[in-house]
């Protein structure tokens, strides 16, 4: 994100994707102190699998950046 110009400020909505075996209160503690001051909509929720042996988590973004961002990067 922030190599296309975006900030973190920019993040609207996540979406954490738990695998058996993950820490839920880990991850919501993870999302918290990375994303806590910007306080997006976000939706946490258990999944059969992550495609990738071992993975636990994945986190989804979306942000809402200004038109003039320079996407030439």
């Amino acid at each position: 994100m922030q190599a296309l110009g975006g900030r973190l400020d920019d993040v609207v909505r996540t979406r954490v994707f738990l695998a058996p075996g993950a820490d839920w209160e880990g991850a919501a503690r993870a999302h918290a102190e990375v994303l806590g001051s910007v306080a997006p909509a976000n939706t946490m929720v258990y999944v059969a699998g992550l495609i990738g042996d071992g993975f636990l988590v994945e986190v989804e973004l979306e942000a809402e950046t200004p038109v003039d961002v320079d996407r030439s990067r």
